[in-house]
């Protein structure tokens, strides 16, 4: 689909074309240039009254996300607790209360809480006075974070993390229309946003549709080879019962021989890898995301070409087996192994990939972690094409996945510009550089819509404070 279609499909809101106000002032607010000539520019204290309430005992936790819900915790599917949360200082929060995390509102940490509740000390909880709509302040101030404005006005405590504090809100001035048109302007944002999330939704849905159809290219070219009417025969292994007749089955200490080769103290000779849904890639450092070990020295170096397994937690981790074509190190939680040849490598590489889609190694797991211990993943026996097979099935995978990942590719390059298109638009329309006053939209109650597939991270302390020293498996 091209740039003109996927804009014409968001075009419904505006068949009545937007333009811009008749008459614009220069603004006092700092992160905006002009201003419709009818709006105001207030200080953010003066459009809330600070609320400090001691919460009930039968109140739930309320947690603000970066996508910019406030909302029970309890509403989320993604929960993740990480050690004890003390709640001392915490906060009663109110249904339509604005709610901004100190720690994180230079990131557009904050929102319009959907829940009674209670939340951290963090968190400045605001209740909008009766000409103020708590849901347009919050789109407009959120907006300037995602500017830098909201950055350049509070004390920064640590990487990428701030320490706003009341007195803040008097450095932060917000554009202000009516009250009618601040609920006329948030209309118009919860019906672009319904309107994106079909959009975004049917995209996944597709993108979903697409890596199944990746899984089955894998799973049909190592378990059946080229020929789809090819005689088969019982194989013996419970997660690959039936290969062709004329495979072979071969114990992995044939293939492959672990190897586990510490860096030391020469680890900041080497890339850090990690193993993902990607395959092995070279971590990505510059924001210092995801979990890292303590001690870099008992990484273990990973040649290019040689085999990586996850294998611990098998049912959870995204992959399980991935063929490096990096050379560095790699957390020695994993197991390591250099293969005899490598286009039997790439093979194995596949075939476990093709497995592991599937989670089909379950015979194979012991313990509470579902572990397959590096003894017994050699003993286990997987099939194998004859010599001339190899190098034709792995064409044949690569040439599938290819087409596939070149459709995956539009698909994803669209749900972006979908929301670049969005991002923009409300910009606009909560800038007054749009004039929404005249479209004709239905009442909408309730919170705003948070978009499909955003990261939903939730900015309490006790989910990012000190993640970044745990072990990265």
């Amino acid at each position: 689909m091209t740039q003109e279609a996927l804009v014409a499909e968001l075009d419904g809101l505006r068949n009545v074309a937007l333009k811009p106000y008749s008459s614009y002032a220069p603004s006092p607010v700092p992160w905006l240039d002009d201003v419709p000539s009818e709006w105001s520019a207030i200080r953010l204290d003066r459009l809330f009254r600070y609320r400090n309430e001691e919460p009930l005992e039968t109140d739930g936790r309320v947690t603000g996300y970066l996508d910019g819900r406030v909302t029970l915790r309890s509403n989320v599917a993604y929960q993740k607790i990480k050690g004890v949360v003390y709640e001392t200082g915490w906060q009663r929060i109110h249904v339509g209360d604005f709610a901004i995390s100190g720690m994180n509102a230079h990131l557009g940490g904050m929102g319009v809480s959907d829940s009674e509740g209670k939340c951290s000390p963090i968190y400045l909880i605001l209740e909008p006075l009766p000409r103020t709509n708590a849901r347009f302040v919050s789109l407009a101030v959120r907006h300037a974070a995602h500017l830098g404005a909201i950055k350049a006005l509070v004390q920064t405590i640590r990487f990428n993390s701030a320490d706003m504090k009341r007195a803040d809100l008097k450095s932060i001035y917000v554009p202000v229309p009516s009250i009618a048109e601040q609920e006329q302007i948030v209309r118009f944002v919860r019906h672009l946003d319904s309107k994106v999330n079909r959009l975004i939704k049917a995209k996944r849905r597709l993108i979903e549709l697409l890596n199944e159809q990746k899984q089955a290219i894998i799973h049909q070219a190592v378990t059946r080879g080229l020929d789809p009417t090819v005689s088969l025969k019982p194989s013996g292994l419970p997660w690959c019962p039936m290969i062709p007749a004329h495979w072979s089955v071969v114990p992995n200490s044939m293939m492959v021989r672990p190897k586990k080769r510490l860096v030391g103290e020469r680890h900041s000779e080497f890339t850090l890898l990690s193993l993902t849904r990607q395959g092995v890639i070279v971590r990505d450092l510059s924001e210092n995301k995801g979990k890292f070990s303590k001690d870099l020295g008992t990484s273990q170096e990973v040649r290019e070409g040689d085999l990586v397994f996850c294998l611990f937690d098998i049912p959870e981790t995204p992959r399980t087996v991935g063929k490096s074509s990096h050379y560095g190190m790699i957390t020695s939680a994993y197991s390591v192994f250099e293969p005899n040849n490598q286009l039997q490598a790439a093979f194995l590489e596949a075939f476990y990939i093709a497995m592991d889609d599937r989670k089909l190694l379950s015979p194979l797991y012991s313990g509470l972690r579902n572990t397959i211990a590096p003894s017994r993943f050699l003993s286990v026996k997987t099939p194998m094409p004859q010599d001339n097979e190899v190098a034709p099935i792995m064409e044949q995978i690569r040439s599938g996945l290819a087409e596939v990942g070149r459709i995956l590719e539009v698909a994803t390059k669209e749900i972006d510009l979908i929301r670049e298109y969005r991002t923009r638009l409300v910009a606009d329309v909560v800038t007054g550089q749009l004039d929404v006053r005249h479209i004709d939209l239905p009442e909408v109650d309730g919170q705003l819509e948070a978009l499909v597939d955003d990261t939903g991270l939730e900015d309490d302390p006790e989910e990012t404070d000190d993640s970044l020293e745990e072990v990265e498996p």
